[in-house]
Formats: structure tokens, C-alpha cells, sequence
């Protein structure tokens, strides 16, 4: 039976990025990235790349990465997702923040909530066919559920972590032996495939050239796979390990930010 990956890459910087920084990781990992993705064929992913880091890359002056991402876009390799603008946790900002937040002048199909920091507060006020959550949103294991008007994509945290904290060499089989049949959903940092660690490049372009596996785009995901679960509830949750938000409170600057 045939594997597939809905997988969702996410290009961030935070706004105080210094230069220097965002041009080293967009020289080393974002371009190389790209440039591997425009030469696979016969594949979708998804991506967001957040607005405040798209003000950085036309800032510092790179044609090749919007040429890039717009080449990916109508070859229709790539599919994108709105996020809001200056990545903050939306569940712990006022309601007309985070609308001001999510405010683009170009609508996505799907939405990437940061840090997939989610309730349902905030779940009711992001009008998107799909929204990307993490696994600890639920208690039921379903790779999409349907809540309400929309379609939740479910982060798998077994895929997910071995992307993102393998220690070591990691090699592509191993990946592949994590996926089970059927349809898996992963969300990741772009930069992990070439700046956090430089083998994982690779290890995403051999994936991708896999004949058992097949990636997909979120709208495909949820068009193609059928017997979906409806849930009535979302516990707040994020992908990193914590209770609910407590991550994001536990120092002195972060309380009065709030």
C-alpha cells in the first residue's frame, strides 16, 4: 500500500533577525532548498513562509527566491499557507490583534497558527478551509479530522521529532520506516533541512524521489481521503511539550509582554 506525506514546510525569522543571519541561512539553506525542490517532479507540499520574513529577503534583495517560490507555485509543486504576520502566539493575544495579524492581501486555502499554538477561540476565528494543528489538539489518531466548517490537519509528533531532534547522521530509510500506510501529516522549519542540520537536505530530496511514497499538498490531503472523523472539541495545545501555553509565561519579560 502506498505511503503518503502531506508535508508542510514553515520559513520563519523573527523580525529583529539581524542581516547578516538571515542572509546566511537564506544563502545556505532557503535557495539550496528551493533549487532541490524545483528539480523533483511529480510531487505537493505545502509551505508558509511568514510575512516578516518575506519583508527581510526583499530587503536584503534575492530575485532568485521569489522566482523560485513563484516557478514552484505554478508548476503546482507547491501549495501556500497564510500564518500571521509577525509570528505570535494567537491564543494569547487580544481578538483584534490577531485579526490584524492574519490580515494578507493574498488568501490561502489552509492556515499555519505558530507554533501550531491552537484553541478553539482561536480555531473560530480563522476562516480557512484548513488549518494545521498539533496531535496533543486531540484525543482521537486521525491523520485529518473535521471540526466545524474546516478541515484540521494533525501533526504527527513521532515524524516530527525525528526530524527535528535526531542526534546523528540522520539517513533517509529511517524516515521512511516511520511512516505508516495510508496518509501521514508532518509540519516542520524549513531550516531544519539545511541549516540546523546539513545531511537533512538530502535526506528530504531522497525521500521525494521514493517510488513508494507519495507527497501531497493539504488540499489534496483532505480531498482525497475519505471517512473522515468529525470532532466537536479542541484542547488548547501547541507542538512543543507543554501544558497548554505555559511555555510562553515563565519569565518576567515574556508576563509583561503579555
Amino acid at each position: 500500500m502506498m505511503k503518503y506525506w502531506a508535508l508542510g514546510l514553515h520559513f520563519y525569522q523573527p523580525p529583529t533577525q539581524e542581516d547578516e543571519i538571515t542572509w546566511n541561512i537564506l544563502t545556505f539553506c532557503y535557495l539550496p532548498l528551493l533549487r532541490m525542490l524545483d528539480s523533483k517532479s511529480d510531487y505537493g507540499m505545502t509551505i508558509n513562509i511568514n510575512a516578516c520574513l518575506v519583508d527581510q529577503i526583499r530587503k536584503l534583495g534575492s530575485p532568485e527566491f521569489f522566482d523560485l517560490t513563484d516557478k514552484l507555485a505554478k508548476d503546482g509543486k507547491i501549495e501556500f499557507l497564510n500564518s500571521a504576520r509577525y509570528h505570535p502566539l494567537l491564543p494569547l493575544i487580544p481578538k483584534e490583534v490577531l485579526k490584524r495579524q492574519i490580515q494578507t492581501d493574498y488568501k490561502a486555502k489552509g492556515f499555519f497558527p505558530s507554533e501550531l499554538a491552537v484553541d478553539e477561540t482561536t480555531l473560530d476565528e480563522l476562516d480557512y478551509e484548513y488549518i494545521w494543528v498539533d496531535e496533543s489538539s486531540l484525543d482521537l489518531k486521525s491523520p485529518i479530522v473535521k471540526y466545524k466548517n474546516k478541515h484540521l490537519l494533525v501533526n504527527n509528533h513521532k515524524i516530527c521529532h525525528l526530524l527535528r531532534s535526531f542526534q546523528g547522521q540522520l539517513q533517509a530509510q529511517t524516515a521512511i520506516d516511520m511512516l505508516s500506510e495510508g496518509l501521514n501529516v508532518t509540519i516542520n522549519d524549513a531550516e531544519l533541512f539545511g541549516h540546523h542540520y546539513t545531511e537533512r537536505l538530502q535526506v528530504l530530496a531522497d525521500i521525494l524521489d521514493h517510488k513508494d511514497i507519495k507527497f501531497l499538498t493539504g488540499s489534496q490531503a483532505v480531498a482525497q481521503f475519505n471517512n473522515i472523523p468529525t470532532v466537536t472539541s479542541i484542547k488548547p495545545s501547541t507542538w512543543q511539550e507543554c501544558t497548554k501555553f505555559d511555555l510562553w509565561d515563565k519569565n518576567d519579560l515574556q508576563k509583561e509582554y503579555l
